[in-house]
Order: structure tokens, then sequence, then C-alpha cells
């Protein structure tokens, strides 16, 4: 071939990619574009077609980071992780970094529904890609969790049965075990939580998030030593995976690694979508465990903080979706008293990591149970001043919680001074039952420390050893109750608004 040929050949080929690449680019450039900006998304919800882009274009001085929702782990969007960031082959709707002032992030929506994102940076910026379906789905791209195989499976239930027999053994390997490195995949997740157990498992990340030399050798890592949150979220995701509605039967509520155990459970039971369907099939799911009444007010109250995790901490919203998709009273009620909890949590640091409320106010005591958007519905308004008492005074009964109490409206005075009773004897204060006795009996009536002891008298009974009835000697005995079946029965009457489906 003469050099004159060869050039002219070269030349037809640059001819031919050149002709081909305005359509190449003419395609690509096929999308919608969402713009990040001082004041948040713009929009902030878009509607699509399977298979079609969105543009996150910052326009903005300061970084943003776009991910699929659920904040810390990204993992509504099927395939989406933020542990796989920074892994070659992950495509999941994250940007898994900061985008400067002018950087963008493009991303191909192939699974049709309703997808939800957020700014990593700042959790409270949000939005919302609705994608129609075409018929064309991608079956490719799908949830991480189910990665363990039958023989891993086998292999788990046999090191169980052998640390059952040889406890020590399986001490000295929990203990030589990296959880950080082990929480970086469901499939070591499950595979060590069906040898152990997750509360186990949940110790053990609590210690090694204090150890600096159980971090994991990624500079990428977004862990730091005592912040295990993120790593208790997926070990909650998986023990709900295991256990189902059964784990609603345990202590949980843990306030270890900022309720990311808990807040792994919320996000696993809700379907990791946490939509109006998904949610109103969670609730009858809530509905069929009536025969334990417990189960099934555990399982109401964890609708109420799913709600606020999942719209982003917009209490008003979370409680018009507690009334409008929860169909029955006690439903509404445990629904409405998650969403005031996990309002007063993010506040208090053990909501989700990033998260801020607008429906709290140092100046306004009362608040929200004084806002306008909670006038005229009673029975939310009841579960409000319920759970009040942890705003007036978190974790103990004191005179601004008495003052409090006090200064609501007449037909929730009962009711306040339950919640007073609740907050008083919540596990981790660690106080005697005495200790709260002697807490209670500091209400100015009779009826007010009737009603508080009731309170801590649930508590103590659910959350502090297996349920037997409400048959605590201290707190019945203070109830002028010598007989434990006796005061039972009282507790029983006394909580029917609680314990009864109506």
């Amino acid at each position: 071939m003469t050099k004159k040929t060869a050039a002219s050949n070269a030349s037809l080929v640059l001819l031919s990619i050149l002709c081909a690449l305005p359509q190449t680019l003419s395609a690509e450039t096929t999308y919608t574009t969402i713009r990040m900006t001082a004041s948040g998304f713009e929009p902030s919800q878009v509607e699509i077609v399977q298979g079609e882009s969105v543009l996150f274009v910052n326009e903005d001085t300061e970084p943003h980071w776009i991910a699929s929702d659920v904040h810390p782990t990204h993992t509504q969007y099927p395939g989406s992780d933020i542990r796989e960031c920074g892994t070659d082959a992950y495509k999941g709707f994250d940007s898994c970094h900061e985008l400067l002032q002018d950087a963008s992030f493009r991303f191909k929506f192939k699974q049709a529904g309703t997808w939800n994102f957020h700014d990593h940076m700042d959790p409270e910026r949000s939005g919302t890609v609705l994608v129609k379906d075409s018929g064309s789905g991608d079956p490719s791209e799908l949830p991480r969790y189910g990665a363990l195989s039958p023989a891993r499976k086998f292999h788990a239930s046999l090191m169980h049965f052998y640390f059952r027999f040889f406890p020590r053994s399986g001490v000295s390997v929990l203990e030589k075990l990296n959880m950080i490195e082990v929480s970086r995949t469901d499939a070591e997740l499950e595979y060590w939580m069906r040898v152990f157990g997750y509360e186990k498992m949940l110790d053990e990340l609590v210690k090694d998030s204090m150890d600096p030399s159980q971090r994991p050798d990624n500079p990428g890592s977004q862990v730091a030593v005592g912040e295990c949150h993120s790593e208790a979220h997926f070990l909650g995701r998986i023990a709900y995976a295991l256990n189902g509605l059964s784990i609603l039967d345990e202590q949980m509520i843990d306030t270890r690694c900022q309720f990311g155990f808990y807040h792994g459970v919320i996000e696993s039971s809700l379907g990791n979508v946490g939509d109006d369907e998904t949610v109103k099939k969670y609730a009858a799911g809530c509905l069929k465990e009536n025969a334990d009444s417990l189960r099934g007010i555990f399982c109401e109250h964890v609708i109420g903080h799913g709600l606020m995790v999942y719209h982003n901490y917009d209490l008003p919203l979370s409680l018009q979706k507690c009334r409008d998709l929860v169909t029955y009273e006690r439903g509404k009620k445990m629904c409405y008293h998650g969403a005031f909890m996990e309002n007063v949590f993010v506040t208090l640091g053990f909501g989700v990591r990033g998260h801020t409320t607008t429906w709290l106010d140092k100046t306004r005591p009362d608040f929200p149970c004084d806002a306008l958007e909670l006038a005229g519905d009673d029975p939310m308004l009841e579960i409000c001043y319920l759970n009040q008492s942890t705003v007036w005074s978190p974790g103990y009964f004191s005179e601004e919680s008495i003052k409090g109490c006090l200064r609501a409206p007449s037909r929730f005075r009962d009711k306040c001074f339950t919640g007073i009773g609740f907050n008083t004897a919540l596990p981790w204060l660690n106080l005697t039952d005495s200790e709260v006795v002697e807490k209670c009996q500091m209400g100015p009536g009779s009826n007010d420390q009737q009603n508080c002891l009731l309170g801590a008298l649930f508590m103590r009974a659910t959350h502090w050893r297996e349920f037997a009835g409400f048959k605590n000697d201290v707190i019945c005995k203070a109830l002028g109750f010598e007989e434990l079946d006796a005061c039972d029965a009282y507790a029983n009457n006394a909580l029917s608004w609680l314990l009864e489906v109506r």
C-alpha cells in the first residue's frame, strides 16, 4: 500500500467519524436538566420516560453531592449503594463525590418508578424524578441484597451451631472481625449475622468504630473514628431482611450509632421506597399483627419514623400521610407518635445524620403542638402532647415538663403526664424503678401521678425484659396494687386506647 493510499484511507475513516459524531452527540444531549442553586434544586421535581437521562448541574458556589435516597445509604434506587462508590463497575444513582461549581453529573434512569434524591452534603435539599414505564425495563440492574449463596448460608448455619457448643471460639472469631469492613457488603453482613445474630454484631460494630486500626484502608472512605451510623444502618437493613416483623419484638431502639440500626430497620421494613402504596401495605401488615397488640403498636410506630425520614423531616406532610394512609385509629395514633418522636430525635442527635428539623423552636416550648397546621385535629394533638415532654426536658421528669403539661389544653393533660412517664422510664436513662416512682410522684395532682406511673409501667414492661404483662412490683405498689394480676388488669383497661384496634 502506498503512502498516498494509506493517507486517503485514513482521511475516509476520519471523515466517517466526523459525520457520525454529531448524531452521537445529539442522542447523548437528550436529557432533562436540574440545576443546583443556593436555594435548592430547580426544578425539584421532573418527569421523564424510562431510559432517559437527567443532568444535574451545580450553579452554586458551594459543592453538592447528588445521591439517591435514603440518606445516608443511597439505596432506594435499585443497584445504588454508597458502599460501592469508588469501585470501577459501579453505575448507581450517586455522584459519589462533591460537585464543585459548574461541574455536572448525568444519570440514565433504566428503572420506572418515583425516585427521590438529595444532596449528601445537605440532606435537607431534596427532589424527585418520576420515571414513566416505557415497557423496556433493564433486569440487569437489581438490588444488591440476596447475594449470599445457598452454600454460604449452609456454612453460616453450621458455624452458628458450632459456636453454641464452643462459645469461647465464637467470641474469638467475632473479636477478630473488622465490622467496618464487614458492613461494606450485604453478603458479608448476612453471613456473619446468620452466625452471631444482630445484637452481637451491633456490639462489635460499636467497639470497632472506636478503634482507629479497624478503619478501612480505602482513602475515599466516608467513615470516621467513633462514627458508625451508616454501618449500623446497613446492619439494620439485613437484620430486618432475616427476621421480618419478629424483630419488632426485640429491644432494637438503641441510641448507639445515632440510632443507625433502628433507621436501617425502618428503611428496610418500608420496602426501601416509602411511597403511598408501600405505606398502605405495610400498615395493613401491622393490622394483621393484632393478635399480638404490642408487635402491632411497634409496627405502626415505625411508620411515623419512616415517613419522617422519607419526607426529609417534613412533619406536617408526614402527619398527613399517617392520617390518610393508615385506616384505623390506633394505627394513626402510633404513626403520629413515631413522627413526633423522630422530629425530636433529630434535634437530640439521634435522627438520620445530616438532617435537621424546622418543627422545633427554642423560643416556643409548646411548638409544634401549638402550630396552626395541627389545630382542630384532636387525635393528632393528643399524641403531640403525649410526646412533648421530650421537648421540655429530654430524658427526665422536671419542673419544665410539669409546667408544660399544665399549659396544655385540659383535655390533653392526662396523656401529657402519661408521656412524662414514658420518657422518665426509658431504659437508657438507667433509673431504678424506685427512682422512676419518685419522679412521677412529683406530679401536682394524684391523677397526674397515676398517669405518669401508668406510662412508666408500660415502658418498663415492654422495653426492659420479655413482656409478661404489666406486673412491675415497685410501680404497681405505687399505683396502689399489691396483687400483680390486679395491676395488670388495671393497666390493660387504662391503656386500652393504646392496646386496642379501633
